[in-house]
């Protein structure tokens, strides 16, 4: 088992889109690990049910997600949709045993505290069930990007 301590160190020492996945942790070691690294932009943090996933995300995997965030803004704009950006906020409740930073995120109409649609860019294999993680949390469409398609 891995203590959150060493994830640090395992994640810079590894391949930078390498998985990492901690069991046993509790609501405040997931808080705690955010607090952690605050608003770093370098990894992406999953908690369900006592389990932690944490991913630093590739160059690819950035530009990946920048271009279908590009392209949903600009489908949005053309069709006189209501969105607001959400980016890849944290998003989290407790009751529900369950977090996430999604890749992309945005809202449609007016603001609320979760996003309607959630997009991830899947680089590698395993890992949490995102569903669970989002069905909870009431993110009504989650696109999985995977090998160049939805």
């Amino acid at each position: 088992m891995v203590s959150l301590q060493d994830l640090s160190q395992r994640l810079q020492a590894e391949d930078p889109e390498e998985r990492q996945i901690v069991s046993g942790v509790s609501w405040e070691g997931y808080e705690s690990l955010l607090d952690e690294l605050g608003d770093s932009l370098r990894y992406r943090v999953t908690y369900l049910d006592g389990v932690i996933e944490l991913v630093s995300p590739s160059r690819r995997h950035a530009r990946n997600k920048s271009n279908i965030g590009s392209l949903v803004e600009i489908y949005c704009q053309e069709k006189r949709i209501p969105y607001f950006p959400l980016g890849s906020t944290t998003f989290r409740k407790e009751e529900k045993r369950g977090g996430t930073e999604p890749d992309e995120s945005y809202g449609i109409g007016e603001d609320k505290e979760f996003p309607d649609i959630a997009i991830e860019v899947v680089v590698s294999s395993g890992g949490l069930d995102k569903l669970e993680v989002y069905k909870p949390l009431g993110v009504r469409e989650v696109w999985f990007f995977q090998k160049n398609k939805f």
